[in-house]
């Protein structure tokens, strides 16, 4: 889908250590299509910071989104923000 919508080609792929990602099948059909894998540490800041940054954007953002557009109360969703500890 990368390919065809986009025109990139996919150089890297990074995923948590499930044994899924890093089977024999997956090993093979990374090899042939020329990609990268890499593993991350889960809970680790400096590797996990800029996803979860962005996971606490998007509530904000749909909000933001859902107070500009201004819709009947039918429509509304209740979009609750969680404080992050």
């Amino acid at each position: 889908m990368v390919k065809t919508q986009f025109f990139k080609q996919v150089k890297v792929v990074k995923t948590n250590n499930d044994n899924e990602f890093k089977s024999g099948p997956m090993k093979s059909f990374y090899r042939e299509k020329g990609v990268t894998h890499q593993t991350i540490c889960l809970n680790i800041p400096k590797q996990n910071g800029r996803i979860e940054r962005k996971h606490r954007h998007l509530p904000h953002i749909s909000r933001e989104l859902q107070f500009q557009a201004n819709p009947p109360l039918s429509f509304r969703v209740n979009v609750c923000l969680q404080k992050h500890i």
